[in-house]
């Protein structure tokens, strides 16, 4: 592929963050993680943690599986804790090892790995190379795909409310106020939630 240029709205689509996750909820005591599925949505900005597809870009959000860091034959005790629980879109769900996967709340991403312009990713050290092989971050498939997603937002840069449609946020963010879990060990981010801040007037129209 010819040399696309920089462009930095094209890169907000697969930007890996540069510091690791530290979760901002903190629900307690349901007894099905299908419960746990709006904070989880809020938690990870509506995208796979692994690849960083949104669900804007895949369609319903039930394609987005919740998936065990710790999985739940080697700790069942785990099955329900919050922390040990992930936001994956169906293809990286599916495709990664049956034994543990590196966790993306224990990783720097955007230290570990990188996507050119023509959607290709790259592993940055050892950890991300690791990250790619258990997810096949690499495949022929996942760089098209990227490839393609990458396109059209250069193609929409100057459109803004389709712009917006590819790299906003979804309209039916969750207002997490409304949720009644058993307990919460951090209350304090129900006030820091997507559909707050929406409110608030604090969230950006593109990410």
């Amino acid at each position: 592929m010819g040399d696309r240029g920089t462009d930095t709205t094209a890169s907000k689509a697969f930007d890996y963050p540069a510091k690791v996750h530290v979760r901002k909820h903190g629900p307690e005591g349901y007894e099905d993680y299908e419960s746990y599925r709006d904070w989880l949505r809020d938690e990870f900005l509506f995208r796979c943690a692994a690849c960083l597809d949104r669900e804007k870009w895949i369609g319903l959000r039930g394609k987005f599986h919740i998936d065990h860091i710790h999985s739940q034959v080697e700790c069942p005790e785990r099955r329900l804790d919050y922390d040990n629980l992930v936001y994956l879109c169906a293809s990286c769900n599916l495709v990664k090892p049956d034994k543990e996967a590196p966790d993306p709340c224990s990783l720097p991403m955007g230290e570990c790995l990188s996507v050119s312009e023509d959607g290709r990713i790259h592993p940055l050290n050892d950890q991300g190379q690791i990250v790619i092989n258990a997810f096949r971050l690499d495949s022929r498939d996942a760089n098209e795909r990227r490839a393609l997603v990458l396109d059209a937002i250069r193609c929409l840069k100057n459109q803004g409310k389709s712009l917006v449609q590819w790299l906003g946020f979804p309209s039916d963010l969750p207002d997490l106020r409304q949720m009644k879990p058993p307990s919460n060990t951090r209350p304090e981010g129900l006030d820091n939630c997507f559909y707050v801040l929406r409110e608030r007037g604090r969230i950006p129209e593109i990410y």
